[in-house]
């Protein structure tokens, strides 16, 4: 029975190692692509393991190296993609998202027999410097806040967007998301129900109390929160196409 075992080991390896030489870098992201669907990830997580993987492709074949699955190494990764990535300058946050998208990709390959030696935890994140975020002040807020024309549509929609993410903080592609069954006037807040993670959450309407202290005097407040949810609902139900990137 041993000997059986044995036989069978070195078959399973000698079959692996032909997969590995006939699957390419491109089929193997693919089949990488179609796990990730039949997960149910969302299309912007798709989308960042397309072009994360698509990035380290490219930097192996700017340098003319092997992207035979199983000629790529830890040690490769280390010196000629992630070192090639900090000396083009990229941040490190960035960096680090490719890293996280190349450890996935890899022990896919691995749990799914692509390549026989399972590199994930050989590279690593590397460090990264923790800066305070700068926020908006007062005044910049409300110079920010009288930009957009409110005689206009788009612009009056633009300020009600703006007043929008100020209060709950919800991402813009959230904001694009809403529809009118989103908002329960009762509760006075709004469901997101495709968050970040496709996580759903309730956020609180804007309420012209919560928000005086911080402006004072500097705006007239009698009408800046004035029929908001009302206009709210009216942006939503004959809103105009409008790009996220515009905002």
């Amino acid at each position: 029975m041993a000997r059986r075992t044995n036989s069978l080991t070195v078959a399973q390896e000698v079959a692996t190692e032909a997969l590995t030489e006939q699957i390419t870098f491109d089929h193997a992201l693919k089949s990488f692509t179609l796990h990730n669907r039949a997960k149910n990830l969302s299309p912007r997580t798709l989308n960042f393991y397309e072009e994360a993987l698509r990035s380290f492709q490219r930097a192996l074949k700017e340098q003319q190296l092997s992207l035979e699955l199983g000629s790529i190494t830890a040690k490769l990764i280390k010196q000629n993609y992630i070192m090639y990535m900090l000396d083009s300058g990229l941040a490190s946050n960035t960096v680090n998202n490719r890293i996280r998208a190349c450890k996935t990709f890899f022990r896919f390959l691995y749990e799914e027999k692509f390549i026989t030696n399972n590199i994930v935890d050989q590279f690593h994140l590397i460090k990264t410097e923790k800066k305070m975020i700068q926020t908006l002040t007062k005044e910049q807020m409300v110079e920010l806040l009288g930009q957009p024309d409110q005689r206009t549509f788009t612009g009056f929609r633009d300020y009600k967007i703006m007043l929008l993410l100020l209060e709950t903080g919800m991402r813009i592609s959230e904001c694009m998301a809403l529809e009118l069954s989103d908002i329960n006037f009762k509760e006075q807040e709004i469901s997101i129900k495709m968050g970040k993670g496709r996580k759903s959450r309730r956020v609180g309407e804007i309420l012209y109390y919560q928000r005086r202290r911080h402006f004072h005097a500097t705006t007239d407040f009698r009408t800046l929160h004035f029929g908001y949810g009302q206009a709210l609902c009216r942006i939503i139900q004959y809103r105009h196409p409008i790009a996220t990137s515009k905002i």
